[in-house]
């Protein structure tokens, strides 16, 4: 197999910063691209996607030799959302100082929503003087749907102020910095006593439109909605519903259904909304380019690469016991992942990571793990070591 990479970058922003950095040598060669029209001139040869969520990934099955893509956001709901995202291709997002920007989001929106800033603003203009009764964060709850790297570092925040935070993820689990976390089948509980709903999930078939009328109702009439994550996994007719009863206190919100957002959408004239335009995470081009060019040392070296999204969970991070193994073989190039027991992985070496057809034909020999884009994992059937049928599902 040739050590040389052929990477196809194509970003929403500038990529002036991008061009600088990302120099070609003998081993990876960059093609950037600014057009549809040129994704595809270059698509048939690429090994490697660095590319933003506004990339047109409807022609993904075009590229015949890609093995990786690497998503310049948080969220790769742009990439899922095709129904022939190739197979045998892993897909990483980008995992980087998003946490932080978004933590900062959070608090200050809270923070200026409970010590009225709005009208503090007001009562300056109209040079009045009246004290206001602010609102204190302390003690009160804040439920974080969405445990990843994102919602851990808010809950950190939020602790920060004395709030207590819980959270909702697939399962129930215990995670550090959470009180409690509830899976997706206890939703109605998590829900019915916080003060403040912090949306950090992806957008999945199975999170899309997850907070509709039934699960807001779950929610106190004195409870502070802010939607990070993705206007979809939000029902907004619901919601505006919600909110213009009064029947939750107010919304904060950076993302929607439709960017940007339509002039005639109730949600403008709403005393009880705040909305910005989707800037809670910015992409900083050289954070986005150091952990690209991190992953792509791991890629080269065949180690496990960082922000690796579990294609079988929909979307959502992979386990990080997951490891890839570049001395499988494969038998066929049709969408299962062989991931071995943490292994010594030799330097240099590119490598297959497609292993076979179905799990009984594995020829892998090395007790891993058969991970099908479409099917749910299952324990690789053609191991010679007899513990690797007991072995944890990765998803567990």
């Amino acid at each position: 197999m040739s050590n040389s990479l052929n990477v196809l970058v194509f970003l929403r922003e500038s990529s002036a910063r991008y061009r600088e950095r990302l120099t070609g040598s003998d081993v990876v060669r960059y093609t950037f691209c600014d057009s549809e029209e040129e994704v595809r001139q270059s698509i048939g040869q690429t090994d490697v996607i660095l590319g933003s969520i506004s990339f047109p990934s409807h022609i993904l099955s075009l590229a015949k030799r890609l093995r990786w893509i690497q998503a310049t956001a948080a969220g790769v709901d742009a990439f899922l959302s095709k129904s022939n995202f190739p197979d045998g291709v892993m897909l990483t997002r980008a995992d980087v100082s998003f946490g932080d920007q978004i933590a900062e989001y959070v608090i200050g929106h809270l923070l200026a929503l409970t010590q009225c800033l709005r009208d503090i603003h007001r009562l300056q203009l109209e040079r009045t003087w009246q004290p206001l009764e602010v609102e204190f964060l302390k003690g009160k709850t804040m439920g974080i749907a969405g445990t990843g790297s994102i919602g851990r570092v808010v809950a950190n925040r939020a602790r920060g102020m004395s709030m207590r935070t819980i959270g909702l993820a697939n399962r129930p689990r215990e995670l550090p910095g959470f009180e409690i976390v509830y899976g997706t089948d206890d939703l109605a509980t998590f829900l019915s006593g916080l003060d403040v709903l912090v949306i950090c999930l992806p957008l999945t078939a199975q999170t899309r439109g997850l907070f509709g009328r039934h699960q807001l109702a779950q929610l106190k009439p004195s409870a502070i909605l802010i939607n990070v994550a993705r206007g979809p996994v939000v029902d907004e007719e619901a919601l505006i519903d919600a909110l213009q009863r009064r029947a939750i206190r107010a919304a904060i919100l950076d993302v929607f259904e439709r960017e940007p957002l339509p002039s005639d959408s109730p949600f403008w004239g709403m005393d009880n909304v705040t909305i910005t335009s989707h800037h809670s995470g910015l992409n900083i081009p050289d954070d986005i380019i150091d952990f690209f060019l991190e992953n792509l040392r791991l890629f080269r070296a065949g180690d496990r690469l960082n922000g690796l999204v579990d294609l079988t969970g929909g979307g959502t991070e992979a386990p990080a016991s997951w490891q890839r193994d570049s001395s499988m073989t494969c038998n066929s190039a049709t969408g299962f992942f062989c991931y071995a027991r943490p292994r010594r992985i030799e330097p240099n070496v590119l490598p297959t990571f497609v292993a076979c057809r179905t799990a009984s034909s594995c020829s892998a020999n090395r007790g891993g793990l058969c991970a099908s884009i479409m099917q749910s994992r299952k324990p690789c059937l053609a191991t010679t070591d007899p513990t690797a049928q007991s072995s944890p599902n990765p998803q567990s």
